[in-house]
Protein backbone atom coordinates (compact mmCIF):
# COMPACT_ATOMS: atom_id res chain seq x y z
CA UNK A 1 0.00 0.00 0.00
CA UNK A 2 1.73 3.29 -0.80
CA UNK A 3 1.58 6.69 1.09
CA UNK A 4 -0.94 8.57 -0.05
CA UNK A 5 -3.84 5.01 0.00
CA UNK A 6 -2.45 4.13 3.54
CA UNK A 7 -2.93 8.15 4.63
CA UNK A 8 -6.05 7.92 2.96
CA UNK A 9 -7.26 4.51 4.80
CA UNK A 10 -6.18 5.87 8.15
CA UNK A 11 -7.95 9.44 8.11
CA UNK A 12 -11.33 7.55 6.81
CA UNK A 13 -10.71 4.56 9.59
CA UNK A 14 -10.47 7.43 11.98
CA UNK A 15 -13.71 9.56 11.13
CA UNK A 16 -15.55 5.82 11.15
CA UNK A 17 -14.09 4.80 14.33
CA UNK A 18 -15.95 8.74 15.92
CA UNK A 19 -11.41 9.19 16.62
CA UNK A 20 -10.98 13.53 16.99
CA UNK A 21 -9.85 13.62 13.18
CA UNK A 22 -8.75 17.36 11.24
CA UNK A 23 -8.17 17.90 7.61
CA UNK A 24 -5.24 20.22 6.55
CA UNK A 25 -4.98 21.45 2.81
CA UNK A 26 -1.89 22.57 1.38
CA UNK A 27 -1.57 24.77 -1.78
CA UNK A 28 1.22 24.06 -4.00
CA UNK A 29 1.86 28.46 -3.72
CA UNK A 30 0.82 28.76 -0.15
CA UNK A 31 4.09 28.19 2.57
CA UNK A 32 1.72 27.75 5.37
CA UNK A 33 -0.82 25.16 6.60
CA UNK A 34 -4.51 25.64 5.42
CA UNK A 35 -6.08 23.48 7.52
CA UNK A 36 -10.08 23.16 9.02
CA UNK A 37 -10.69 22.83 13.07
CA UNK A 38 -6.68 22.48 13.90
CA UNK A 39 -4.24 24.17 16.35
CA UNK A 40 -1.54 23.16 13.45
CA UNK A 41 -0.71 26.02 11.89
CA UNK A 42 2.22 25.94 9.82
CA UNK A 43 5.11 23.48 8.48
CA UNK A 44 6.75 21.94 11.51
CA UNK A 45 5.37 24.13 13.84
CA UNK A 46 2.24 22.69 16.77
CA UNK A 47 1.09 23.12 19.38
CA UNK A 48 2.26 21.42 22.60
CA UNK A 49 0.21 17.74 22.69
CA UNK A 50 -0.26 17.62 19.41
CA UNK A 51 0.89 14.77 17.21
CA UNK A 52 0.53 13.72 13.42
CA UNK A 53 -0.15 10.43 12.91
CA UNK A 54 -0.27 9.99 9.13
CA UNK A 55 -0.12 12.05 6.04
CA UNK A 56 0.07 11.85 2.07
CA UNK A 57 -1.22 13.56 -1.39
CA UNK A 58 -5.35 12.52 -2.10
CA UNK A 59 -5.29 14.89 -4.80
CA UNK A 60 -3.03 17.37 -6.44
CA UNK A 61 -1.91 19.70 -3.96
CA UNK A 62 -4.21 18.52 -1.00
CA UNK A 63 -3.16 16.33 1.87
CA UNK A 64 -5.18 14.90 4.40
CA UNK A 65 -3.42 14.90 7.78
CA UNK A 66 -5.09 12.82 11.23
CA UNK A 67 -3.69 13.94 14.55
CA UNK A 68 -4.39 11.90 17.59
CA UNK A 69 -7.08 12.42 20.35
CA UNK A 70 -4.32 14.04 22.77
CA UNK A 71 -4.55 18.02 22.52
CA UNK A 72 -3.51 21.25 24.08
CA UNK A 73 -6.06 22.28 26.40
CA UNK A 74 -6.27 25.85 24.85
CA UNK A 75 -7.96 24.11 21.76
CA UNK A 76 -11.33 23.84 21.75
CA UNK A 77 -13.64 20.87 20.15
CA UNK A 78 -16.42 21.65 17.53
CA UNK A 79 -18.88 20.37 20.68
CA UNK A 80 -17.01 23.35 23.30
CA UNK A 81 -17.53 25.84 20.34
CA UNK A 82 -20.38 28.60 20.16
CA UNK A 83 -23.00 28.02 18.03
CA UNK A 84 -25.22 30.32 15.52
CA UNK A 85 -27.37 30.62 18.84
CA UNK A 86 -25.14 32.64 20.64
CA UNK A 87 -25.89 36.53 20.67
CA UNK A 88 -25.59 38.37 17.77
CA UNK A 89 -23.81 41.73 16.84
CA UNK A 90 -26.21 44.55 18.55
CA UNK A 91 -26.17 45.87 15.11
CA UNK A 92 -27.42 42.72 13.67
CA UNK A 93 -30.18 42.12 15.79
CA UNK A 94 -33.07 43.29 14.37
CA UNK A 95 -32.25 42.29 10.81
CA UNK A 96 -31.69 38.23 11.97
CA UNK A 97 -35.44 39.13 13.80
CA UNK A 98 -36.88 40.78 11.06
CA UNK A 99 -38.24 37.36 9.61
CA UNK A 100 -41.05 36.20 11.54
CA UNK A 101 -42.55 35.73 15.12
CA UNK A 102 -42.10 32.42 16.24
CA UNK A 103 -44.13 32.66 19.42
CA UNK A 104 -46.77 30.25 18.19
CA UNK A 105 -44.84 25.99 17.49
CA UNK A 106 -43.91 25.03 14.63
CA UNK A 107 -45.70 21.98 13.07
CA UNK A 108 -44.81 21.71 9.50
CA UNK A 109 -41.66 20.48 7.97
CA UNK A 110 -39.70 21.41 5.25
CA UNK A 111 -36.40 19.34 3.97
CA UNK A 112 -34.19 21.40 1.92
CA UNK A 113 -31.89 19.70 -0.78
CA UNK A 114 -29.12 20.92 -2.71
CA UNK A 115 -29.01 17.62 -5.36
CA UNK A 116 -25.70 16.40 -6.83
CA UNK A 117 -24.44 17.78 -9.92
CA UNK A 118 -25.35 16.05 -13.49
CA UNK A 119 -21.59 16.28 -14.31
CA UNK A 120 -17.94 17.25 -12.65
CA UNK A 121 -17.94 20.50 -11.64
CA UNK A 122 -15.32 22.67 -9.04
CA UNK A 123 -17.50 21.68 -5.74
CA UNK A 124 -15.06 18.35 -6.37
CA UNK A 125 -17.26 15.72 -4.59
CA UNK A 126 -16.20 13.40 -7.60
CA UNK A 127 -12.62 13.61 -6.69
CA UNK A 128 -13.26 12.61 -2.93
CA UNK A 129 -15.25 9.61 -4.29
CA UNK A 130 -12.56 8.47 -6.77
CA UNK A 131 -10.23 8.19 -4.13
CA UNK A 132 -12.48 6.49 -2.06
CA UNK A 133 -12.64 9.05 0.37
CA UNK A 134 -16.18 9.85 2.59
CA UNK A 135 -18.20 12.03 0.47
CA UNK A 136 -16.54 15.79 0.64
CA UNK A 137 -16.90 19.14 -0.94
CA UNK A 138 -14.91 21.94 -1.78
CA UNK A 139 -17.38 24.64 -1.20
CA UNK A 140 -20.18 24.72 1.52
CA UNK A 141 -23.59 25.38 -0.36
CA UNK A 142 -24.82 28.72 1.06
CA UNK A 143 -28.27 28.25 -0.71
CA UNK A 144 -29.59 25.92 1.80
CA UNK A 145 -27.80 27.54 4.96
CA UNK A 146 -29.82 30.86 3.89
CA UNK A 147 -32.85 29.35 3.20
CA UNK A 148 -32.82 27.35 6.38
CA UNK A 149 -32.04 31.12 8.32
CA UNK A 150 -34.93 32.32 6.70
CA UNK A 151 -37.29 29.40 7.26
CA UNK A 152 -36.54 28.24 10.67
CA UNK A 153 -38.98 30.12 12.18
CA UNK A 154 -41.93 29.10 10.35
CA UNK A 155 -40.63 25.03 10.04
CA UNK A 156 -38.85 22.45 11.46
CA UNK A 157 -35.91 22.63 8.74
CA UNK A 158 -33.12 20.21 7.72
CA UNK A 159 -30.44 20.26 4.97
CA UNK A 160 -29.32 17.90 2.51
CA UNK A 161 -26.27 18.90 0.55
CA UNK A 162 -25.79 15.73 -1.66
CA UNK A 163 -22.44 16.51 -2.40
CA UNK A 164 -21.86 15.16 1.11
CA UNK A 165 -25.01 13.07 2.32
CA UNK A 166 -27.45 11.01 0.53
CA UNK A 167 -30.75 12.23 -0.04
CA UNK A 168 -32.98 10.75 2.64
CA UNK A 169 -36.29 9.77 0.40
CA UNK A 170 -38.34 8.50 3.31
CA UNK A 171 -37.82 11.95 5.05
CA UNK A 172 -40.98 12.74 6.61
CA UNK A 173 -41.26 16.91 5.75
CA UNK A 174 -44.54 17.77 4.28
CA UNK A 175 -42.18 19.96 1.96
CA UNK A 176 -39.15 19.94 -0.23
CA UNK A 177 -37.16 22.32 -1.03
CA UNK A 178 -34.97 22.05 -4.14
CA UNK A 179 -32.25 24.78 -5.37
CA UNK A 180 -29.83 24.29 -8.54
CA UNK A 181 -28.49 25.30 -11.58
CA UNK A 182 -28.52 24.37 -14.75
CA UNK A 183 -25.60 22.00 -13.86
CA UNK A 184 -27.86 19.93 -11.81
CA UNK A 185 -31.37 19.92 -13.64
CA UNK A 186 -31.43 16.11 -14.38
CA UNK A 187 -30.87 15.36 -10.66
CA UNK A 188 -33.10 17.96 -9.31
CA UNK A 189 -35.99 16.70 -11.64
CA UNK A 190 -35.46 13.32 -10.72
CA UNK A 191 -35.30 14.07 -7.03
CA UNK A 192 -38.60 15.93 -7.34
CA UNK A 193 -40.55 13.29 -9.31
CA UNK A 194 -39.51 10.52 -6.69
CA UNK A 195 -40.45 12.65 -3.69
CA UNK A 196 -43.89 14.01 -5.84
CA UNK A 197 -44.80 10.59 -6.27
CA UNK A 198 -44.40 9.87 -2.46
CA UNK A 199 -46.92 12.54 -1.59
CA UNK A 200 -44.83 15.61 -0.99
CA UNK A 201 -45.20 19.05 -1.86
CA UNK A 202 -42.20 20.04 -3.57
CA UNK A 203 -40.83 23.87 -4.45
CA UNK A 204 -37.96 24.49 -6.60
CA UNK A 205 -35.83 27.76 -7.03
CA UNK A 206 -32.67 28.55 -7.39
CA UNK A 207 -30.21 30.14 -10.71
CA UNK A 208 -31.99 27.64 -12.73
CA UNK A 209 -35.38 28.43 -11.39
CA UNK A 210 -34.86 32.03 -12.16
CA UNK A 211 -33.09 31.46 -15.37
CA UNK A 212 -35.55 29.11 -17.16
CA UNK A 213 -38.64 28.25 -15.27
CA UNK A 214 -40.16 26.71 -18.48
CA UNK A 215 -37.81 23.89 -17.93
CA UNK A 216 -38.79 23.04 -14.10
CA UNK A 217 -42.91 24.73 -13.82
CA UNK A 218 -44.79 21.05 -14.22
CA UNK A 219 -41.80 19.16 -11.95
CA UNK A 220 -43.11 21.06 -8.84
CA UNK A 221 -45.90 22.21 -7.11
CA UNK A 222 -44.29 25.39 -6.16
CA UNK A 223 -42.15 27.29 -8.16
CA UNK A 224 -40.07 30.24 -6.96
CA UNK A 225 -38.01 32.53 -9.33
CA UNK A 226 -35.50 35.36 -8.48
CA UNK A 227 -34.37 36.38 -5.21
CA UNK A 228 -36.25 34.81 -1.94
CA UNK A 229 -34.91 37.76 0.90
CA UNK A 230 -38.21 39.39 0.42
CA UNK A 231 -40.66 37.18 0.19
CA UNK A 232 -39.54 34.45 2.17
CA UNK A 233 -41.81 35.89 5.28
CA UNK A 234 -45.26 35.46 2.33
CA UNK A 235 -43.89 31.75 1.26
CA UNK A 236 -42.77 30.14 4.29
CA UNK A 237 -46.06 31.47 6.42
CA UNK A 238 -47.83 30.21 3.66
CA UNK A 239 -46.31 26.63 3.87
CA UNK A 240 -47.00 26.87 7.88
CA UNK A 241 -50.32 27.78 6.78
CA UNK A 242 -51.19 24.95 4.36
CA UNK A 243 -52.18 28.22 1.87
CA UNK A 244 -49.18 28.69 -0.48
CA UNK A 245 -49.56 29.22 -4.29
CA UNK A 246 -47.70 27.57 -7.43
CA UNK A 247 -45.62 30.24 -8.21
CA UNK A 248 -43.89 33.09 -6.19
CA UNK A 249 -41.46 35.84 -7.74
CA UNK A 250 -38.42 37.29 -6.01
CA UNK A 251 -37.21 40.85 -6.15
CA UNK A 252 -33.76 42.84 -6.08
CA UNK A 253 -33.59 42.71 -2.43
CA UNK A 254 -31.12 45.18 -0.16
CA UNK A 255 -28.86 42.26 1.11
CA UNK A 256 -28.61 44.33 4.51
CA UNK A 257 -32.15 42.06 5.15
CA UNK A 258 -30.22 38.70 4.43
CA UNK A 259 -30.15 36.74 7.33
CA UNK A 260 -27.07 34.53 8.71
CA UNK A 261 -26.85 31.07 6.93
CA UNK A 262 -27.97 28.31 9.21
CA UNK A 263 -24.53 26.44 9.31
CA UNK A 264 -25.57 24.73 12.73
CA UNK A 265 -27.35 22.47 10.45
CA UNK A 266 -24.70 21.65 7.54
CA UNK A 267 -22.44 18.89 7.77
CA UNK A 268 -19.57 21.23 8.02
CA UNK A 269 -17.06 18.92 8.46
CA UNK A 270 -17.24 17.89 5.23
CA UNK A 271 -16.41 21.00 3.71
CA UNK A 272 -13.03 22.36 2.90
CA UNK A 273 -14.18 25.70 2.63
CA UNK A 274 -17.05 27.85 3.70
CA UNK A 275 -19.01 30.22 1.47
CA UNK A 276 -19.89 33.37 1.94
CA UNK A 277 -21.45 36.15 -0.25
CA UNK A 278 -20.21 40.22 -0.22
CA UNK A 279 -22.27 41.14 -2.79
CA UNK A 280 -24.74 40.32 -6.12
CA UNK A 281 -24.73 41.62 -9.56
CA UNK A 282 -21.90 42.41 -12.02
CA UNK A 283 -22.28 45.70 -14.33
CA UNK A 284 -20.40 43.82 -17.30
CA UNK A 285 -21.71 42.11 -20.30
CA UNK A 286 -19.98 38.34 -20.31
CA UNK A 287 -20.94 36.36 -23.21
CA UNK A 288 -21.39 33.74 -21.47
CA UNK A 289 -22.36 34.67 -17.86
CA UNK A 290 -26.06 34.23 -16.69
CA UNK A 291 -25.46 36.47 -13.49
CA UNK A 292 -26.88 39.33 -14.90
CA UNK A 293 -30.30 37.98 -16.14
CA UNK A 294 -31.12 37.15 -12.79
CA UNK A 295 -28.71 39.51 -10.42
CA UNK A 296 -28.67 42.51 -12.39
CA UNK A 297 -25.87 45.20 -13.36
CA UNK A 298 -26.16 47.33 -10.36
CA UNK A 299 -24.47 45.40 -7.59
CA UNK A 300 -25.58 45.49 -4.17
CA UNK A 301 -23.92 45.49 -1.18
CA UNK A 302 -23.89 43.67 2.23
CA UNK A 303 -22.60 46.13 4.95
CA UNK A 304 -19.20 45.20 6.22
CA UNK A 305 -20.25 44.94 10.20
CA UNK A 306 -22.58 42.19 8.14
CA UNK A 307 -19.69 40.23 6.71
CA UNK A 308 -17.83 40.27 9.57
CA UNK A 309 -20.59 39.08 11.66
CA UNK A 310 -21.08 36.09 9.06
CA UNK A 311 -17.04 35.48 9.13
CA UNK A 312 -17.72 34.82 12.80
CA UNK A 313 -19.54 32.64 12.57
CA UNK A 314 -17.79 30.41 9.94
CA UNK A 315 -14.46 30.85 12.14
CA UNK A 316 -17.08 29.14 14.98
CA UNK A 317 -17.64 26.28 13.23
CA UNK A 318 -14.29 25.88 12.23
CA UNK A 319 -13.41 26.93 8.71
CA UNK A 320 -10.05 28.56 8.39
CA UNK A 321 -10.56 28.94 4.30
CA UNK A 322 -13.45 30.76 3.09
CA UNK A 323 -15.22 31.25 -0.66
CA UNK A 324 -16.46 34.73 -1.00
CA UNK A 325 -19.24 33.76 -3.58
CA UNK A 326 -19.47 37.33 -5.08
CA UNK A 327 -19.81 37.35 -9.03
CA UNK A 328 -17.20 39.98 -9.13
CA UNK A 329 -15.68 40.88 -5.85
CA UNK A 330 -13.19 43.62 -7.22
CA UNK A 331 -15.53 45.31 -9.84
CA UNK A 332 -16.18 48.65 -7.49
CA UNK A 333 -12.61 49.35 -6.01
CA UNK A 334 -13.72 51.54 -3.11
CA UNK A 335 -15.22 49.09 -1.25
CA UNK A 336 -13.58 46.55 -2.13
CA UNK A 337 -10.82 48.27 -0.45
CA UNK A 338 -12.29 49.06 2.54
CA UNK A 339 -14.15 45.35 2.49
CA UNK A 340 -10.07 44.23 2.39
CA UNK A 341 -8.81 46.57 5.41
CA UNK A 342 -11.30 45.59 7.21
CA UNK A 343 -10.75 41.46 6.46
CA UNK A 344 -7.46 42.00 6.95
CA UNK A 345 -7.83 43.56 10.58
CA UNK A 346 -10.71 40.42 11.35
CA UNK A 347 -8.29 38.15 10.37
CA UNK A 348 -5.84 39.84 12.73
CA UNK A 349 -7.94 39.75 15.69
CA UNK A 350 -8.37 35.12 15.49
CA UNK A 351 -7.08 33.39 18.13
CA UNK A 352 -6.77 30.48 16.29
CA UNK A 353 -4.96 31.47 13.12
CA UNK A 354 -6.36 33.57 10.13
CA UNK A 355 -8.47 32.48 7.55
CA UNK A 356 -7.77 32.42 3.66
CA UNK A 357 -9.98 33.95 1.03
CA UNK A 358 -11.12 32.60 -2.69
CA UNK A 359 -13.14 34.75 -4.44
CA UNK A 360 -13.70 35.82 -8.36
CA UNK A 361 -12.52 38.76 -9.99
CA UNK A 362 -12.27 40.46 -13.63
CA UNK A 363 -8.76 40.80 -15.24
CA UNK A 364 -9.08 44.52 -15.01
CA UNK A 365 -8.37 44.09 -11.64
CA UNK A 366 -4.20 43.16 -11.90
CA UNK A 367 -3.89 46.77 -13.15
CA UNK A 368 -4.36 47.82 -9.75
CA UNK A 369 -1.36 47.21 -7.37
CA UNK A 370 -2.39 48.38 -4.95
CA UNK A 371 -5.85 46.22 -4.82
CA UNK A 372 -3.80 43.34 -5.21
CA UNK A 373 -1.38 43.77 -2.17
CA UNK A 374 -5.05 44.42 -0.03
CA UNK A 375 -6.06 41.47 -1.24
CA UNK A 376 -3.03 39.71 -0.27
CA UNK A 377 -2.63 41.34 3.02
CA UNK A 378 -6.83 40.30 3.99
CA UNK A 379 -5.50 36.62 3.03
CA UNK A 380 -7.08 36.58 -0.40
CA UNK A 381 -5.07 34.55 -1.98
CA UNK A 382 -6.66 32.55 -4.81
CA UNK A 383 -9.24 33.91 -7.44
CA UNK A 384 -11.15 32.99 -10.29
CA UNK A 385 -10.49 34.97 -13.09
CA UNK A 386 -10.46 34.54 -17.47
CA UNK A 387 -9.42 36.87 -19.91
CA UNK A 388 -11.04 36.77 -23.12
CA UNK A 389 -9.82 34.62 -25.91
CA UNK A 390 -7.06 36.04 -27.96
CA UNK A 391 -9.05 36.72 -30.91
CA UNK A 392 -8.82 39.51 -33.57
CA UNK A 393 -12.19 40.95 -32.01
CA UNK A 394 -10.54 40.66 -28.71
CA UNK A 395 -7.39 42.83 -29.23
CA UNK A 396 -9.45 45.45 -31.00
CA UNK A 397 -11.78 46.09 -28.15
CA UNK A 398 -10.91 44.37 -24.80
CA UNK A 399 -13.43 43.22 -22.50
CA UNK A 400 -12.93 42.71 -18.79
CA UNK A 401 -14.97 38.77 -19.16
CA UNK A 402 -14.33 35.85 -17.06
CA UNK A 403 -13.85 32.28 -18.93
CA UNK A 404 -12.42 28.76 -17.97
CA UNK A 405 -9.02 29.93 -18.57
CA UNK A 406 -6.36 29.18 -16.51
CA UNK A 407 -3.61 32.01 -16.15
CA UNK A 408 -0.54 32.49 -13.87
CA UNK A 409 -0.12 32.84 -10.22
CA UNK A 410 0.52 36.45 -9.57
CA UNK A 411 2.90 37.11 -6.17
CA UNK A 412 2.41 40.35 -3.95
CA UNK A 413 4.82 41.12 -1.27
CA UNK A 414 5.69 38.27 0.97
CA UNK A 415 2.03 36.77 -0.05
CA UNK A 416 0.54 35.20 -3.08
CA UNK A 417 -2.71 35.56 -5.29
CA UNK A 418 -3.17 32.71 -7.67
CA UNK A 419 -5.69 33.20 -10.25
CA UNK A 420 -6.90 29.95 -11.69
CA UNK A 421 -10.00 29.44 -14.19
CA UNK A 422 -13.76 28.95 -13.22
CA UNK A 423 -17.39 29.26 -14.94
CA UNK A 424 -20.47 29.70 -13.08
CA UNK A 425 -22.64 26.66 -13.74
Amino acid sequence: MDASVEAAAAFTDAVQAGLDTNVLVYGADVDCAEHRRCPVRRSGEHRAGVRIDAWGPVATGVYFKRRSRRRSPAYRTRSEEKTDDSPAAPALLSREANHADTSSPVSRALYLINPASDFPTYFSAEVFAARGLRPATYMADLATTTLAAMATPHLHVDICDENVTAIDFDHDAEYVGITGKLTQYTRMVAVAQRFRAAGKTVLIGGPCASLSPDLLRAHCDILVRGEIEEISDELFSALRAGTWKDEYVGTRPDLAGSPTPRWDKYPNHRAMSGTLQTSRGCPFECEFCDVIQYLGRKQRHKPIAQVLHELDALYRHGYRSVFLADDNFTVYRSRAKELLAAMRAWNERQPDGPVHFITQVSVDAARDDELLRMCAAAGLRQVFIGPRPPTSRACEKPRRDRISTAISSQRCSDSSTTASSCMRG
